[in-house]
């Protein structure tokens, strides 16, 4: 990949909106532009209508960044646009004909529900979706937690059965980057190539926070947006349990919250490298985890796989003897978490390296 001295890199990235994927992509950005000298601009797009006439498009845990941006692309091919793998952004880019264009994986399985959120109707998602809650009742009613048991999950599987050819769209773009090892991996299955560019917790994560005589407490923190039927019934189970959800908080209460206690527990769909995860860990926090997406390999979430379940009956009494032993011996427990917290404390480094690997190829 040749990169001008003229070339200009766009930044795809919505307009007005805080989330892991607009930080990955103007952490993206502030590196190309402070690191490798290269002109960058974001470019905003107004996923939602209220933000549409937004004199500011962005956000403002952004603009110290001092990134420039541009409402206006200039396609030719010296030039370069890179586009998360959101649909609505897909779409938008395809009306650029010579720009050389990039797909910068932030997630996998939330790709598929923004296909059908794009192209389908609010009323038309309703019939689709009706055999997804038939599934969620039944899953419910029974207590099978195997299978389809997120939106994610379901439009992921009506995606693989109606189209030909799994992410074709991939095939289409001069590079592919991939967030996490996970989506790294199911690309290549596809026969996809991608270069992997891990995102990092920002240096100002741990400001401000004192780590010295941290008193853990007995606590089992969780998010509710990410709980999945079978944590919900295991929390419902074991009301001896003092479960914390991390929602409506501040920024400052839930960082304080993670310093207290000693486990939090993720049984989402893991879509990437997800954010909490890193950060309690960075807090001391025992990980447990199902073994859905990234959390099923040893790359992005780095814990020994007894710390991992399957999402079955038997292993409610496994998580409980788990988290038994961890409220017991948190200090000796948490040992196993060490090497998780070191490659997290890491990720920059790796960032930078990857990073350079890929846009420091040069014709000046």
């Amino acid at each position: 990949m040749y990169i001008k001295k003229s070339t200009k890199i766009y930044l795809c990235s919505p307009s007005g909106v805080f989330t892991g994927g607009p930080m990955c992509m103007h952490q993206l950005g502030f590196f190309l532009k402070n690191t490798l000298n290269l002109n960058v601009y974001m470019h905003y797009v107004p996923v939602k209508k209220k933000y549409k006439n937004l004199k500011n498009p962005i956000h403002e845990n952004f603009r110290h960044l001092n990134l420039k941006f541009t409402d206006k692309i200039e396609d030719i091919k010296d030039n370069i646009i890179i586009s998360p793998e959101d649909f609505f952004f897909l779409n938008y880019i395809k009306k650029f004909n010579k720009i050389r264009k990039m797909i910068y994986w932030l997630s996998l399985d939330n790709h598929y529900p923004s296909f059908y959120h794009v192209n389908y109707s609010k009323f038309a998602r309703f019939f689709i979706n009706i055999p997804f809650y038939i599934i969620r009742s039944f899953n419910k009613f029974t207590n099978n937690y195997k299978g389809i048991s997120t939106y994610s999950e379901y439009s992921k599987y009506l995606y693989k059965m109606f189209h030909k050819q799994d992410l074709s769209i991939a095939s289409t773009v001069l590079l592919n980057l991939s967030q996490s090892n996970y989506v790294h991996k199911y690309l290549l299955k596809l026969n996809h190539k991608s270069e992997e560019l891990y995102d990092f917790l920002q240096d100002s994560f741990l400001e401000n926070i004192n780590l010295d005589n941290i008193s853990k407490e007995n606590i089992i923190c969780y998010n509710p947006a990410k709980a999945t039927d079978f944590i919900n019934l295991f929390i419902k189970k074991n009301k001896q349990l003092k479960f914390v959800p991390l929602v409506n908080m501040s920024r400052e209460d839930l960082l304080n919250t993670l310093i207290k206690s000693k486990i939090y527990i993720d049984f989402g769909t893991h879509p990437g490298r997800d954010r909490i995860p890193r950060e309690a860990v960075l807090l001391g926090n025992c990980i447990l985890t199902n073994r859905k997406g990234s959390a099923n390999n040893p790359v992005d979430i780095s814990i020994p796989d007894k710390f991992k379940f399957e999402e079955t009956e038997n292993n409610m009494k496994t998580l409980n003897n788990i988290i038994d032993d961890i409220f017991d011996d948190y200090s000796e427990q948490f040992k196993n978490f060490l090497p998780y917290q070191l490659n997290v404390k890491n990720e920059k480094n790796i960032f930078k390296r990857q990073a350079i690997k890929i846009f420091n190829s040069k014709d000046l």
